[in-house]
């Protein structure tokens, strides 16, 4: 039987309709949308970019479409392996998706043969990830080189590119260098590879707290050949602020020592992607990890490797072991089509226009209650303020406060917080030193926050400060009489 379309069958090659009953220009112009759909995918994967954004209705059809090429999909498939796509709950059947998942056990990257469909989206979406990076972020390196989708959070993604880095060295190094960054996180991603962490100490420059580069070099020169990398940081809490990752890439380039950028959310920041591209362009940079969700708005759950080097960025992919849950990459796909370069540009300018409004607000708030907001050059996402007139545990009901008050996000960070994670002890946990000084209060203007928000933000700190200096107050006074009462008493 010869192969049809959907057109063919319906109008049959003499241009007349097979279904008597409807015209043949009303089954035209009705499948033209449907032809319209998959050129937009087709120019998508020839010309290697993202097609203008389409409506919910096309992208839910197209989805449709790609996921009914899998094998569980096929009316005639009998399916007599382990792992057959096969779901028990009728919810999950209606939701369907990529239920085969992602990759092959050898390779996250590689097309899975029972999911031509699913194979179809991870195309889409790795071509999409790396147009925006090339073209809206002006990443000029990625040209010659990839980016790879991982169902993985920042921390779980910084252990594979650990992993992977150990597994192509020809040095038997086992060390971490770590650019403190009071995340527990990063410190799990490097224990729990069986790497030897090795923090490096920060500096406190004014409100600021940055990596201590006259101490990473000394670290350098102490452990030789045993550090296999150094993990170096661009999006953080404030005071902690970007690491200045190009002059630490010129000095990682000449030991020969790998380097793993953490960029959790650092994309929406042109100030980050501006060392990014001086780091790649003057120094050594073997992988950069951003998250999906505090970048793209997408649920939790994925992370994009990059990096100038194709074959490093390749082999990462092959250290994934097994398939891959393909929930991250469907949820990508959908974002990318609907929002497209345009939007995600649109998104993060937004972010910047809004900043000097969120600085002002914030400023405006620590003022009026006698603060002032930290002066930490460089970090353009998150902000604080100090809380020098607060106790500890004042500060500790701050944060409670702020919570049970729908406003989330907020750190209040006291002074004096020791910590120990995986047996790591860290003085001053939460500020990035060991003494910073100062108790305070940071929040971000980061991607997807509105206007409104901010004002709404700047309304609900300022009442809950002078809550707690309320509640001070009658709590001094309620003191005050219980002594006065207790004088009386003694006098009588």
């Amino acid at each position: 039987m010869p192969k049809q379309d959907l057109y063919s069958v319906l109008v049959g090659s003499n241009d007349k309709s097979t279904v008597s009953e409807i015209p043949t220009n009303h089954l035209r112009v009705g499948l033209s949308s449907h032809s319209s759909l998959l050129s937009h995918l087709l120019r998508t994967l020839s010309n290697r970019t993202l097609p203008p954004p389409l409506p919910p209705t096309q992208i839910l059809t197209l989805l449709s479409l790609l996921t009914s090429l899998d094998t569980q999909n096929h009316p005639l498939n009998i399916g007599c392996g382990e792992r057959e796509a096969r779901l028990a709950s009728s919810i999950l059947k209606v939701r369907g998706g990529l239920i085969h998942g992602i990759g092959r056990s050898g390779d996250v990257n590689e097309m899975q043969p029972k999911a031509a469909g699913s194979s179809v989206i991870c195309v889409v979406v790795k071509i999409g990830v790396k147009d925006i990076l090339q073209n809206s972020l002006n990443f000029d390196f990625l040209k010659k080189s990839t980016v790879t989708v991982l169902p993985t959070c920042t921390g779980l993604t910084l252990l594979l590119c650990l992993l992977t880095l150990k597994k192509s060295s020809k040095k038997s190094s086992n060390k971490v260098l770590w650019c403190r960054i009071d995340q527990k996180s990063c410190v799990k991603s490097i224990q729990s590879g069986g790497f030897e962490l090795i923090i490096v100490p920060t500096l406190k420059i004014g409100d600021a707290v940055t990596t201590d580069i006259d101490a990473l070099k000394a670290l350098l020169d102490t452990h030789g050949d045993d550090v296999l990398c150094c993990i170096t940081t661009t999006s953080c809490f404030a005071p902690r602020i970007p690491d200045d990752i190009i002059s630490i890439s010129k000095i990682l380039k000449s030991k020969n020592v790998g380097h793993i950028i953490n960029n959790a959310y650092g994309l929406q920041s042109s100030h980050v992607n501006s060392m990014m591209v001086g780091a790649v362009n003057k120094g050594r940079v073997d992988y950069v990890v951003s998250s999906l969700d505090k970048n793209f708005c997408v649920p939790v759950g994925g992370a994009i490797v990059f990096g100038p080097d194709k074959t490093k960025v390749k082999e990462l992919g092959k250290m994934y072991p097994g398939r891959a849950n393909g929930r991250v990459v469907e949820d990508m796909f959908i974002s990318l089509l609907e929002v497209g370069r345009e939007g995600y540009e649109e998104l993060w300018e937004y972010r910047r226009n809004l900043i000097p409004k969120f600085i002002k607000t914030f400023e405006n708030v620590a003022t009026e209650n006698g603060e002032r907001m930290l002066k930490t050059e460089g970090n353009d996402i998150s902000f604080g303020m100090t809380l020098s007139n607060f106790t500890n545990e004042e500060c500790g009901d701050i944060g409670s406060m702020l919570f049970t008050r729908a406003l989330s996000g907020c750190r209040v960070v006291p002074t004096g917080v020791q910590k120990n994670i995986g047996g790591s002890e860290f003085e001053g946990f939460g500020s990035s030193t060991d003494d910073y000084g100062v108790g305070y209060l940071t929040a971000a203007c980061a991607v997807g926050m509105k206007e409104r928000e901010v004002e709404e933000f700047g309304k609900r700190l300022d009442g809950v400060l002078k809550e707690v200096v309320k509640k001070r107050e009658k709590k001094k006074k309620k003191e005050m009489e219980r002594k006065k009462k207790e004088m009386k008493e003694i006098a009588i």
